[in-house]
Order: C-alpha cells, then structure tokens, then sequence
C-alpha cells in the first residue's frame, strides 16, 4: 500500500517519479528516440493502484503516454510495435504510446472512464484528457439507463440460471457475471462508471452505505455448490430497494420482463 503519506505528497510524488522517468531513462531507450520532441506535446497519464494509493510493493506503474492523431500516424509509420508498448524495470513499469483514438474508444467503457477519472495527469499542454474525459463522462450519463438495464439482466440471469446449466464452467461464468453487475448497479444508480473487477467491491464498499452488505451477499450466495437462495433473495431485495429509490426500477424490471 501505499503508507502514510497524504493524497497531495502522494501525487506530487508520483508526478515527480514519472517526470524524472520521462526526462531521464526513457529518452535513452528506443521509445524515447522514437517520441523525440513529440515527448512535449504529448499528454501523459499514471493511471491505476498508484494513483489510487493502493499499490503494493510490486504493483507496476502505469504510464500513458498519448500523442494527437497527426503525431501518432507519423510515430506508427516509424515505430515497431515494441517501441510503443514498453515494460521497464527502471521504472519499474509499462509505458505505453498510443494515439488520441485509443483513450477515446477506452474512455467509452465505464471502467476504462472511471479508471482515467482517477488517474493523475502529469502533463498535458493542450488540456486534451480533461476535455475528453468530461465529453465521456456526458456521453455515459446519456446512456446510464440502457447500462442499468443491462446489469439488471446480467444479474438476474446468472444467479437465476447458473444451477440449471450442465457445464461446470458455464456455471461459473455465469455466476461471475450475476456477481459483477450485483456489484456496479449501485454505482450506475448514482450516475457513476464502475472501476475494473479487482477494484469493483473495495470501491462499492466505500462509497455507498449498502456496499459492503451487497459484496457480502454476493459471496455467500455465490460461494457453494448451488446457488444460496436465501442469500440470494435478500441481494435481489436489496438491488431492488435500490433501483427503486434511484428510480429505475419499475422501468428496469419491466426490461428484464419483456426480455425474458
């Protein structure tokens, strides 16, 4: 973890290490040749369990180095694949270079949003990741309710239909999938995207009042052989409660019912 320090030492902190990576061991590698001058105009992102204050001592650091369109089509017609996605013991990190279309289509997904949220930018000139990660943020709302009905289903599918499949990990990947969107409907009724799976319970459970009685749900009625029903039961209660007061819920269960 990442000890003592407070959220501002932290970042500066962060800021500092990947700057001086930038400035110093990157530029002698062939990924720093390639990027040359581009390197200043670039925008760069640490985004993961560092700027989230939730790494370990070996949790990698993750370096997002994005170029404007132009720059990224000369840098490709020049580059090897391997120069533009670099993992350095230096760091010790991944660094990679990649085009402004790339975090547009990753800020699309809610985790990939969510995690660029919470990311830190180190630099970024022409102020391009906030404007892009703002229009994201617009877009999902635009579209929290279609997501909401989708996690519904997904939930209610896989904890409902995991026991009747005859295939053992069918069963399990249905059950994983019932678990998940148990976890990230409390989050999309509060209009928020969701962080990736390793990090989905510890920040349901800190942010919203039910969480941790959700995550504890979701364990025991996944945990056996068969589904726990009564464990069960009392998630889906609880996810409803919560559709409701965000209202959602008669319009997502009516959903769920047509599509079923």
């Amino acid at each position: 973890m990442s000890g003592g320090l407070g959220i501002e030492q932290r970042q500066r902190a962060l800021a500092e290490r990947v700057r001086a990576y930038l400035d110093g061991p990157l530029r002698d590698l062939p990924t720093g040749v390639r990027l040359g001058p581009r390197l200043g105009g670039a925008a760069v992102l640490a985004v993961g369990a560092h700027p989230l204050g939730v790494a370990g001592e070996r949790s990698p650091l993750q370096v997002e180095v994005v170029l404007a369109a132009d720059e990224w089509a000369r840098l490709c017609a020049q580059a090897r694949p391997s120069d533009l996605l670099l993992s350095d013991p230096s760091l010790p990190g991944v660094v990679r270079v990649r085009g402004v279309d790339w975090l547009r289509e990753r800020l699309e997904d809610p985790a990939g949003l969510w995690l660029r949220q919470r990311g830190m930018i180190v630099h970024d000139p022409a102020g391009r990741v906030g404007d892009l990660v703002r229009q994201a943020l617009a877009d999902f709302r635009g579209r929290v309710d279609g997501l909401v009905a989708a996690a519904y289903r997904h939930f209610r599918e896989g904890f409902e239909t995991a026991d009747a499949t005859l295939d053992g990990l069918g069963r399990r990947l249905l059950l994983a999938r019932g678990v998940e969107a148990a976890l990230v409907l409390p989050l999309l009724c509060r209009c928020e995207p969701y962080p990736p799976p390793e990090w989905l319970s510890w920040h349901l459970s800190r942010v919203c009042d039910e969480g941790e009685q959700i995550a504890g749900l979701c364990g025991r009625a996944a945990a056996g052989t068969a589904v726990d029903l009564q464990a069960y039961a009392a998630l889906r209660r609880l996810i409803d409660d919560t559709l409701d007061a965000a209202g959602h819920g008669e319009a997502t269960v009516r959903a769920y019912r047509q599509w079923a």
